[in-house]
């Protein structure tokens, strides 16, 4: 598993899921690996995070915060 890196990926969707507590957590862990296997930029991971997770909890300013800083580390080249 470690070759891989599956349980640090398996780490990262449990956290994520457990602090956005999405609706749909198979469509969730799905949309997450689908985004693993495809690649996808700082930018659009961190657009999914914010966007998976309903406004109205404390998650999302952390995952709007968690963005934020994921971005600004890295700089226009990540746009």
């Amino acid at each position: 598993l470690d070759k891989y890196s599956v349980t640090a990926y398996l780490k990262d969707v449990i956290t994520l899921m457990l602090e956005n507590r999405p609706d749909n957590p198979c469509e969730f862990i799905a949309d997450y690996f689908k985004n693993v296997i495809q690649g996808t930029s700082p930018l659009v991971r961190s657009y999914r995070y914010i966007r998976l997770t309903k406004t109205n909890r404390h998650s999302f300013w952390d995952n709007v915060v968690a963005a934020y800083y994921s971005l600004e580390g890295k700089g226009s080249s990540g746009l």
